[in-house]
């Protein structure tokens, strides 16, 4: 594992990232355009760690806001949101 790649638990951010393929990423992981958005992603993942919803929970909704399959981080931040509230 490169010193990029994050795990959570047992699953590598790669196999968490095959769940949302329209997010950008390289071989080592997602890629950010900006520290904020690196930080609503890592948001996501400790919301997932800390089981307050799976991973496909989180996939499924996020790709219903955003239609186009666009990257969004704000969209992200929603989804998380969201999911939080149910």
């Amino acid at each position: 594992m490169s010193s990029k790649t994050v795990a959570i638990g047992n699953v590598s951010t790669k196999q968490l990232l095959a769940a949302v393929p329209f997010l950008p990423s390289d071989e080592d992981g997602p890629v950010f355009d900006e520290p904020w958005q690196a930080e609503v992603f890592a948001i996501a993942l400790i919301l997932h760690e800390k089981g307050l919803f799976t991973w496909q929970e989180w996939a499924n909704q996020l790709m219903k806001s955003q239609p186009n399959r666009k990257p969004h981080y704000l969209c992200i931040n929603n989804t998380s949101q969201f999911l939080c509230r149910q």
